[in-house]
């Protein structure tokens, strides 16, 4: 055997490649016999050209090929070709040695000085030009071979083939060959038989192209199936939220998505969410996911759960303890639209921000409420945290922003001094799916109103059926003068008032068969270093304490006529509570407005009880007036948690009633909603209570 031929076999298994030039294709049609010269002519196998991956017909038109473009400046390797004479088997055996210094030159010697080989984007000129960084280079690579070795046989571990995998890459391109063999046993390719690490299939590409498309069809795939199911919708919901979300949410931690590519899976899952519910299909995605909106869901979405994760991800990287690790620096790419370092400095310049300006506020005392520890103090995870909650505030405020920007949907950004409602899994599935879409439909003025109605392009007239008037969402639930003459918002308003007045009640019964108690004014200093002697308990001030004697009135069954001891008007308060020994009087007034009218609704009755609260202190009673705003979709701006902390309810109790009369507030708004087209009206029997 020649040398050109020993040094064109390739052993791969037991079949050998004969690695050949095209002038030897040549060679043999002049040296073959005439048999084999008809079959050299006449093949037409097409062979595909090494370089350009491009094929022809023939070893001439391969030929031609190679003599017009680059791709003939150095000798390729093609497959057997029929008729080829078999060559023997190399006599010389492989060898194993690590490379040596010389072979490390000759390899460097036939690349180009402009690419890199790695990573770092390190040229092969420097490699070329300082031969020590060479050998520093070759040192380091005998270096980790001699730690290999030695800890394999430290270990006594054997190499399993079939556990092991092999990737081959030539000039840059992941090449389909698997030559390494262990015991004449055969080490799979990567991309024949993919790995599985942490969730992240490994399968010999480069880039995730492919595994961000599988991403897709597999939540595509996951939202198709659930929507199949014979579920309520709102186990749907829920499914998808501790199911389904994280495990999308893992697959976008290990893969580098881009943050556009997770919007619009983002846009796929809020459309079964809006199916599920039963809302309306323009309904925004804000008012499913936002986190700072006036009605908030327990749902996250795609866009929040990846933004957190990823910046949880890039912290732990940049502090983690492992010298490699924080020596490389790896970054996490999410495409140019976000960057998560950015977010990261944001964030940590917004908690510095926070140790500036923080501060007691309110009317509690001084080292009350929860304060922040700074930044200085905090521990690595409770950093880490606040930045995460930072990040994701961020987020929630571009939200916010958006929906600021819009005058239908968005209108509950105007609404002033409003809490914001939390709805639990728990509140989901106890409310009825039919008042579920009512209340999301009014909060954001996607209900079906003649307004909306007209301006989808469903109806000519955007008239109320009442009052002929532009028959608005908020003109329908707490603005049409029809309905307030025909009672229907005294109903609602009595129906709110009733629960109230039965906390009152209850608290006063309590108060009168307790000893009076005299107002605390001492109050025991600790000095700094020491503890209290006495153990605190937590009590609540109440301003019934000083008497025993309450009575109390509300304007329900019968018409409230206020007390002659007290003074003598025609004005009916809701509620009104006195004591003749302390002489004192709470007037208790509820309204139950449209939530961008709470405020005017607390001046308005403010100022019509004015003159009868002047005239009550002249006659030497304290007299305290107390406003109550519930909203008319069932929204609270917190004078009923005041009044009730000020009767001296406790936490419970004062979150049981106020839950109780926005529920009830919110249920007879969506029974006047039902009976908006109905002209007469009657009290309904179901609802008296």
């Amino acid at each position: 055997m020649d040398k050109q031929t020993q040094e064109g076999v390739i052993l791969a298994g037991t079949s050998p490649r004969i690695k050949r030039s095209p002038d030897s294709y040549v060679d043999d049609l002049e040296t073959n016999d005439d048999d084999d010269l008809s079959l050299l002519v006449s093949s037409t196998e097409m062979i595909i050209c090494d370089r350009c991956e491009r094929q022809f017909k023939g070893v001439r038109g391969l030929k031609i090929h190679k003599s017009k473009t680059q791709c003939g400046n150095e000798e390729e390797e093609f497959q057997a070709w029929p008729g080829s004479v078999p060559v023997e088997p190399p006599t010389e055996p492989f060898n194993e040695e690590p490379p040596s210094f010389h072979e490390l030159q000759g390899i460097l010697k036939k690349t180009r000085n402009a690419s890199a080989p790695g990573q770092n984007g390190i040229p092969y000129k420097m490699y070329k030009r300082c031969p020590r960084l060479l050998r520093l280079l070759w040192s380091l690579m005998q270096t980790v071979l001699a730690r290999v070795n030695e800890f394999m046989q430290w270990s006594k571990m054997k190499i399993k083939p079939m556990k092991s995998r092999s990737l081959v890459m030539e000039r840059g391109k992941v090449a389909d060959i698997q030559p390494f063999e262990v015991d004449g046993q055969l080490i799979p390719g990567v991309q024949t038989k993919p790995v599985k690490f942490l969730g992240r299939v490994i399968d010999g590409r480069l880039d995730d192209k492919v595994a961000r498309e599988d991403v897709i069809v597999e939540l595509t795939s996951l939202l198709k199936i659930v929507d199949k199911s014979h579920l309520t919708g709102m186990m749907k919901c829920w499914i998808y939220q501790h199911l389904i979300a994280p495990k999308i949410q893992w697959k976008l931690l290990i893969y580098d998505v881009p943050l556009s590519q997770v919007e619009r899976m983002e846009v796929c899952v809020s459309v079964k969410l809006r199916r599920w519910l039963g809302v309306s299909r323009i309904l925004t995605d804000i008012a499913l996911f936002c986190h700072q909106s006036k009605l908030h869901l327990p749902m996250e979405g795609l866009v929040s759960s990846m933004k957190k994760t990823i910046v949880n991800a890039t912290q732990q990287l940049q502090q983690s303890s492992d010298e490699v690790v924080s020596r490389i620096q790896p970054k996490v790419r999410c495409g140019r639209k976000w960057n998560p370092d950015l977010a990261i400095e944001r964030a940590e310049g917004a908690l510095r921000m926070e140790d500036l300006v923080q501060g007691q506020f309110g009317r509690q005392g001084l080292g009350s409420g929860q304060i922040r520890k700074p930044v200085s103090k905090l521990k690595p995870n409770e950093r880490r945290a606040e930045i995460v909650s930072l990040a994701v505030r961020e987020h929630d405020d571009i939200q916010y922003v958006r929906a600021v920007q819009m005058s239908v949907q968005g209108a509950w950004t105007s609404w002033e001094n409003v809490r914001q409602r939390k709805l639990s899994w728990r509140n989901l599935f106890d409310t009825s799916p039919r008042l579920l879409q009512f209340l999301l439909g009014a909060t954001y003025d996607t209900t079906p109103s003649p307004v909306n109605l007209k301006r989808w392009g469903l109806a000519h007239e955007d008239s109320c059926n009442l009052c002929k008037e532009r028959a608005t969402t908020t003109h329908i639930l707490a603005g049409c003068p029809t309905s307030l003459g025909q009672g229907r918002y005294t109903w609602r308003h009595n129906r709110v008032l009733r629960v109230i007045a039965e906390a009152c009640s209850n608290q006063i019964g309590q108060c009168n068969t307790k000893p009076i108690q005299a107002k605390r004014c001492h109050v025991n200093f600790v000095k700094e270093g020491e503890q209290s002697k006495t153990k605190s308990q937590r009590a609540f001030s109440s301003c019934l304490d000083e008497a025993n004697d309450w009575k109390i009135l509300a304007d329900l069954d019968k018409k409230l006529v206020f007390p002659q001891i007290v003074f003598v008007t025609s004005l009916r308060p809701d509620i009104v509570i006195w004591s003749e020994e302390k002489r004192q009087v709470f007037i208790i007034e509820l309204t139950v407005p449209d939530e961008a009218g709470m405020q005017r609704a607390r001046e308005r009755k403010r100022d019509k009880y004015e003159y009868l609260v002047l005239e009550i202190q002249k006659r030497r009673w304290k007299v305290d007036l107390w406003t109550i705003e519930v909203g008319c979709r069932g929204f609270s701006n917190g004078s009923l948690a005041y009044v009730l902390r000020r009767l001296g309810c406790g936490t419970r109790t004062t979150r049981r009633v106020e839950g109780e009369a926005c529920s009830r507030a919110e249920r007879a708004s969506f029974h006047l909603w039902l009976m908006r087209n109905e002209t007469q009206w009657s009290t309904p029997t179901y609802m008296t209570s």
